[in-house]
């Protein structure tokens, strides 16, 4: 009787199940004033390319099945073209028993040649009226170019 009060004590001693673990940041205070200036790249567009992945589907994890396999192939699709951005993602899911094949077929492009802005740059965007986002504006002047009055 005795052993067995100890053994079954044991027992539920053994099954804890704890984890810890520990994550730690460092932060870096901002010190003096943090001054933003735009900058302007080109982008590299390369011909239409396409990537398929192919995995195990299970039913019991339906969406995340799917959208693991969904992010992979686009991670293999920017690899395999060396490209930062894909333009116009089109994905094409197919499930046929138990198999989930993801094929994505888009436009990889590459960012090249990082400058700040200069005045020139931005000459263009003065002669134009400026639309806050969110705002309510007359029927069609969201859409079309309106020169502002003010500059001449």
């Amino acid at each position: 009787m005795r052993y067995t009060i100890i053994l079954s004590i044991l027992t539920l001693a053994s099954c804890n199940t704890e984890h810890s673990s520990i994550k730690t940041t460092r932060e870096m205070p901002i010190v003096g004033s943090v001054i933003q200036v735009p900058v302007l790249v080109d982008l590299v567009v390369l011909p239409k390319d396409s990537m398929t992945v192919n995995k195990i589907y299970y039913p019991n994890l339906p969406s995340e099945g799917v959208i693991n396999t969904k992010n992979e192939s686009m991670v293999q699709l920017l690899k395999k073209d060396k490209a930062d951005i894909v333009l116009n993602p089109i994905y094409d899911i197919e499930i046929n028993n138990n198999k989930l094949s993801v094929t994505v077929i888009g436009y990889p492009a590459q960012y090249k040649n990082f400058r700040s802005a200069k005045p020139s740059d931005t000459a263009t965007i003065s002669i134009y009226k400026y639309v806050p986002y969110n705002t309510v504006v007359n029927e069609g002047s969201m859409f079309n170019i309106i020169p502002n009055p003010n500059k001449k």
